[in-house]
């Protein structure tokens, strides 16, 4: 009964911030959807069988019905989130492709390529991989409905290493050898505190004049106003004494610490693609000047066949760090994404 209660008022509360968020932007119920909402094609879902994925009391997991749908025995596992958004808000895509280089001398070798290849997110947003991911976006919320937001990570194994490139707060990890190699660190407004600061002392009117881009220990208080208190500023990877002042009574930029660390008191994740629209609850303050796009890439020398490469998204480490994933004896052989 709680999980039902706890799932309605989920769905309640999403829907009344969705429907907030729009402001005067075209987009809307109106335009159509570029793509449908689906679940990997890997996954070979009927119609009914996506539709029973999104029970958020039921939950169920799912896997693939057959092994051979995806390469090199890879494994692949999804449940929806508890009640924070309808749909399932992941997506996950994997290929194998064939890069082959033209002959030198060849008439076609100086010509520049006019296909590019496009990948479909799972809130319907196309993306052209030789765009700026967001210019994209929100070129195309001109004509479709694109709402919401994601984060992406891309793992790449070319020519005997393996690339990972990651915007947002999903991970990926490498098992080998019993050892475990972090390959990416989720963007949070603690991990990108300066940076964040940084664009708000340059562009104050992004805040509203209802935030302050100086972080405080805990909450201004009116009868602190002349008295000194420890302050950072984008500067400052230390903590140093100021003098409060009148402005400083305003909400900070980033509050909160840990997993409950927000921006603009709204969102805990610093990077990723679209929220074009997100705003901070009752204002008109937007909140994706904030949010970047770039993602972070590393690469390592692997044989495939000697590595475990888990990939996650936030919700799950909430609940495993990197130091603890469970592993099974044979998962050492296998690529698996989660």
């Amino acid at each position: 009964m709680l999980t039902r209660v706890r799932s309605a008022v989920a769905s309640l509360m999403g829907g009344m911030m969705a429907g907030g968020s729009n402001g005067d932007h075209p987009d809307g119920p109106d335009l159509p959807l570029k793509f449908p909402y689906s679940r990997p094609d890997f996954l070979g879902l009927s119609p009914d069988e996506v539709e029973c994925s999104a029970d958020h009391i039921a939950r169920p997991i799912l896997i693939l019905k057959e092994s051979r749908r995806l390469p090199w025995s890879t494994g692949y596992a999804e449940v929806i989130n508890a009640g924070k958004s309808t749909l399932n808000e992941d997506q996950a895509r994997c290929e194998v492709l064939v890069v082959k280089r033209r002959p030198s001398g060849s008439p076609m070798s100086n010509r520049i390529p006019t296909a590019r290849r496009r990948s479909s997110l799972p809130n319907g947003e196309g993306l052209n991989l030789q765009d700026n991911p967001d210019v994209q976006i929100e070129r195309e919320k001109a004509s479709y409905n694109v709402s919401g937001g994601c984060t992406a990570l891309a793992v790449v194994f070319l020519k005997g290493k393996l690339y990972v490139g990651n915007a947002g707060d999903s991970r990926a990890i490498i098992i080998r050898a019993g050892e475990i190699i972090p390959m990416s660190a989720e963007f949070t407004p603690e991990s990108e505190r300066q940076r964040l600061q940084f664009l708000a002392y340059m562009q104050p009117q992004l805040l509203g004049n209802e935030f302050t881009h100086l972080e405080f220990p805990r909450r201004v208080q009116r009868k602190e106003v002349g008295k000194r208190m420890l302050y950072r500023d984008f500067t400052m990877s230390g903590w140093a004494y100021k003098t409060i002042e009148d402005n400083d009574l305003k909400f900070p930029l980033i509050y909160g610490e840990g997993k409950k660390a927000r921006v603009l008191a709204t969102i805990g994740v610093t990077r990723g693609l679209g929220d074009h629209n997100l705003k901070v609850h009752d204002s008109n303050i937007y909140i994706k000047p904030f949010l970047s796009c770039c993602p972070e890439v590393g690469s390592t020398c692997s044989f495939i066949m000697l590595l475990l490469s888990l990939s996650m998204c936030g919700f799950v480490y909430d609940a495993l760090n990197s130091s603890n994933v469970p592993i099974t004896p044979n998962v050492q052989q296998n690529l698996v994404m989660v």
